[in-house]
């Protein structure tokens, strides 16, 4: 009985091209320059309207938080360089347009835009890894207690937005700084946390 020429067929072999192809780790798609512009002109224009809007409404400083979950989003979209570029650009149009408020952006150059950049060099470090956990941990630690150092020394400056001798005239300075710091530490970490998960989210749908 004959056998049929087509019932065993070779085994496909993949060239030697193919299969380094395979090989190689696939390449993150590099984001349009348009649309990084783009992106990056929405931050710079949030990170100024935060600022404006903390200066001359009775509101308090936290809404410059949102200067680090955009800073963040961009660097992780864009890449660092923007994300630096739209912060430099927010913070230009902030004080100028907060010239005769200096205090606003002392508290913004001390506290948020400094966890704004961390945040971005954090960028690659997650909490699903304990080396990534800790350095996050630990660099927000950092950056809440020489928060609260700075706005300590520069309390007369900052009073009108932050209002540190209220505090101090209550209690002990030094409980008070001790305090303040345990606050500053838990709530940028807790703060962090939050804006990881935020950033995650949101870079995958835009």
């Amino acid at each position: 009985m004959l056998e049929d020429p087509f019932d065993k067929q070779e085994p496909f072999e993949e060239t030697p091209a193919e299969e380094e192809e395979k090989k190689a780790p696939k390449q993150k798609r590099k984001m349009p320059a348009g649309r990084s512009v783009a992106y990056s002109a929405v931050s710079s224009a949030l990170s100024a309207l935060m600022i404006i809007l903390c200066c001359y409404l009775p509101i308090t400083v936290f809404p410059m938080l949102l200067i680090s979950l955009s800073s963040s989003i961009i660097a992780s979209k864009c890449g660092l360089n923007w994300a630096i570029g739209s912060m430099i650009v927010g913070a230009a149009i902030g004080l100028a347009s907060c010239f005769a408020h200096p205090g606003i952006m002392i508290v913004a150059g001390v506290v948020f835009y400094p966890h704004a950049l961390a945040c971005c060099f954090l960028k690659k470090l997650d909490y699903s890894s304990v080396k990534g956990a800790v350095i996050r941990i630990v660099t927000m630690a950092v950056i809440g207690s020489l928060a609260v150092l700075l706005l300590f020394v520069l309390a007369e400056a900052v009073a009108d937005f932050i209002n540190l001798e209220y505090i101090i005239e209550r209690m002990d300075i030094v409980l008070a700084y001790i305090l303040l710091n345990v606050i500053a530490v838990v709530g940028f970490i807790v703060i962090d946390l939050m804006f990881y998960r935020a950033v995650k989210a949101i870079v995958n749908k835009i």
